[in-house]
């Protein structure tokens, strides 16, 4: 059942989406309205009950003609993250919900080809995925408001195939990555 929508331009569409905590936002990082790749991506803030109504609307740095992967940290952190251009880490405060100009967001280098963004369950590290060098990149969030410390690479065990998504459990003891053969995705 659909319950509201939100129209995109004709020439964007969305690439990643998140709901806040509390379920009354949701966060969607999509194309530039210019249609041209090498703009930086957008974020829209929009208010869950009416979705025509866009909260927030800011500009993701460093993220042009790039993926973007979404998550937000659990509560009572809150906070917004975004993994643009494949090696940046975007951390808003929670002022982005409801401040208008917009906040800059904190961004902190992980490194590069880098892909999907997990968050532990005590919101203390996010993880992503270095295919190419076959790692994950866990970066120490800690609650922190200041500049967090950046990725500290683990290798993955070997696997056959280029790894292409990352889950990690609630306790942060196991990270579960898939790797493409085919027709068929492995874990």
């Amino acid at each position: 059942k659909v319950v509201a929508a939100h129209t995109l331009p004709a020439n964007v569409k969305a690439l990643a989406v998140a709901e806040s905590n509390d379920g009354s936002r949701i966060y969607v990082a999509a194309e530039s309205v210019s249609g041209n790749q090498a703009d930086p991506r957008r974020l829209l803030v929009l208010e869950k009950g009416s979705l025509a109504t866009i909260k927030t609307e800011a500009s993701l740095p460093n993220s042009g003609g790039s993926d973007v992967a979404l998550a937000v940290l659990p509560a009572p952190d809150n906070r917004l993250l975004a993994l643009v251009g494949g090696k940046d880490l975007l951390i808003w405060d929670t002022t982005l919900d409801s401040a208008f100009p917009q906040p800059n967001p904190t961004s902190v280098a992980l490194g590069t080809s880098l892909r999907n963004l997990a968050v532990s369950i005590d919101g203390k590290h996010a993880y992503s995925l270095d295919a190419t060098n076959r790692k994950m990149i866990v970066t120490d969030i800690a609650g922190s408001t200041a500049f967090p410390t950046a990725g500290t690479p683990i290798l993955l065990p070997p696997l056959s195939h280029e790894p292409f998504a990352l889950a990690v459990d609630p306790s942060a003891s196991w990270a579960f990555v898939i790797e493409e053969e085919g027709e068929d995705a492995l874990v």
